[in-house]
């Protein structure tokens, strides 16, 4: 009996790249990593999704040439979609061109960002982790583990948004 080292033949190419919330709504880029935001392709009509770690990073391991629609949604904000574009080779998005949404809708998934988003912000305002009324995703701006006056200053830039924000144009490639 002998043994035969077969190679392994990839069916696609990694694919990273990585989501950031807006700051204001006339940034290209996101600037502050958003963490369990949800980006889904369709790969040979059956979907794919990733999750961005604390980082906003997301991985898809193996995507076969071509161009795909992705869509970002993130449990306090608003759908994003892009363009990813595999051409027998990885993909790798930088850290420092995160793929921007626009967070805040905080109170429910509303399409608009008001004063009840404002509400949760004065509910969890001056709680840290491990407290009952401390949110991360209220804390995404800064992540500094405290919920204070520097992410309302984020809530604030987005109020009155009515989710009608055109991103602008964004190819992962």
């Amino acid at each position: 009996i002998f043994e035969v080292d077969v190679p392994v033949v990839a069916s696609g190419y990694e694919v990273t790249g990585y989501v950031g919330a807006l700051a204001k709504p006339t940034d290209t880029y996101g600037s502050y990593a958003t963490p369990n935001a949800t980006v889904t392709i369709t790969v040979d009509g059956t979907d794919v999704t990733a999750e961005t770690d604390a980082d906003g990073k997301f991985i898809f391991p193996e995507v076969p040439d071509g161009t795909y629609t992705a869509t970002i949604t993130y449990a306090y904000g608003f759908t994003r979609t892009f363009t990813i574009v595999v051409n027998g080779a990885d993909v790798a998005g930088s850290a420092d061109e995160m793929i921007g949404i626009v967070a805040c809708n905080w109170y429910n998934d509303d399409t608009s960002i008001n004063a009840l988003d404002v509400r949760q912000y004065l509910y969890a305002n001056g709680s840290t982790v491990g407290d009952a009324n401390y949110s991360r995703a209220i804390d995404i701006f800064n992540a500094d583990q405290t919920i204070n006056a520097l992410d309302l200053k984020f809530y604030l830039a987005f109020n009155g948004f009515d989710g009608t924000f055109v991103a602008p144009a964004y190819t992962l490639q």
